[in-house]
């Protein structure tokens, strides 16, 4: 449940991006996107490596000393969870785009994974493998976005880690006065 947290939390960033993509303003859209999904992808796993570094501590902390066994998977987890939030990011431009079949395919491709890894893993390593299972899924579907967005867009190749150009742009970007706000 620690893990839902994180992700439904981290949702919210993601409509920030879809109202962007969504309006009438496509200036320079690809170039923001591979901005806002460096950044995002920064904060996202500067987050998801705190908690990995802090769940020994967190767990017992939050739901006791029993559920100290839980951290693996815990661990596990969270890296699915970078690359779901990322494949969330990617999906929004897909949309906004006007190539949702894209999205369906790489879901369909998650769900067809998760039927084949699931019995297989979970059966062998249990909930360690459960967690595998949907590690090796949100994996694909995030593979399969990212190659597309390459291939079918003018985004960088780097939508991960936040450079120095982008600092110093966000930077720029929030010394500007909001001009947009009413009186």
């Amino acid at each position: 449940s620690l893990a839902i947290g994180l992700a439904q939390v981290l949702t919210s960033f993601s409509v920030v991006l879809e109202s962007f993509l969504s309006s009438e303003n496509r200036v320079d859209q690809a170039a923001i996107f591979s901005i806002f999904s460096r950044v995002q992808f920064t904060l996202v796993f500067t987050i998801c490596l705190l908690v990995t570094i802090l769940s020994p501590y967190l767990v017992p902390f939050i739901y006791g000393v029993e559920f100290t066994e839980s951290v693996g998977v815990l661990n596990i987890v969270i890296v699915g969870i970078l690359f779901a939030y990322q494949s969330g990011n990617f999906s929004s431009l897909l949309v906004a785009g006007d190539q949702i079949k894209y999205n369906v395919v790489s879901s369909s491709m998650g769900i067809l994974v998760t039927v084949i890894t699931a019995p297989l893993l979970i059966e062998k390593y249990s909930i360690i493998g459960a967690a595998y299972s949907q590690l090796i899924a949100y994996l694909t579907v995030f593979g399969f976005q990212y190659i597309t967005i390459l291939i079918k867009t003018e985004v960088d190749r780097n939508l991960f880690f936040i450079t120095r150009a982008d600092f110093k742009y966000v930077c720029s970007q929030l010394r500007k006065p909001n001009t947009d706000l009413p009186e």
